[in-house]
């Protein structure tokens, strides 16, 4: 009964979805009862949250795998190797990356593989372990290169 109760006080569950840090906030909101009548909150805040990983969970975060296309890697890919170059043709805009980790319940973020310009350019391939602390970033500096004088006399004579 809303009417004689000054005060409710609730407790929020969360689940997380993965080890790591992250915050939570609780700010002020409009908020009714069962009677559609305001209620205040009068605790609000942020508080920075770190859960850690079951000790069950993989600290791999190597790639078992990494190609490109169009382009060839250099040096070869090796587990081990976290630098590598490759060149592409002036009309490249975007690299396919295909990178797999060691361990399937690790992530792969790829980035900077698309929007090339001419030069060098930097893609990122970042894995982050199971247990969500441990990560390895694997980069290529593709080089793009600038159009030839033949293909830009061609390119003006179209227009």
């Amino acid at each position: 009964d809303s009417n004689s109760t000054k005060a409710f006080s609730y407790t929020l569950k969360f689940k997380a979805v993965q080890a790591g840090n992250t915050s939570i906030s609780v700010g002020s909101y409009e908020v009714y009862d069962s009677d559609a009548q305001a209620v205040t909150v009068s605790k609000t805040g942020t508080a920075s949250v770190k859960v850690k990983a079951p000790a069950t969970s993989s600290a791999e975060a190597a790639l078992s795998s990494l190609k490109i296309s169009p382009g060839t890697l250099s040096p070869a890919f090796s587990p081990n190797v976290t630098s590598y170059t490759a060149q592409v043709g002036a009309s490249v805009d975007k690299l396919a990356v295909s990178a797999s980790a060691k361990d399937s319940k690790a992530k792969v973020l790829v980035s900077g593989d698309s929007g090339l310009k001419v030069g060098a350019n930097t893609v990122v391939c970042k894995v982050t372990a199971e247990d969500g602390q441990t990560t390895k970033s694997y980069t290529i500096t593709v080089k793009k290169r600038r159009q030839g004088l033949k293909q830009r006399q061609l390119g003006q004579r179209r227009l």
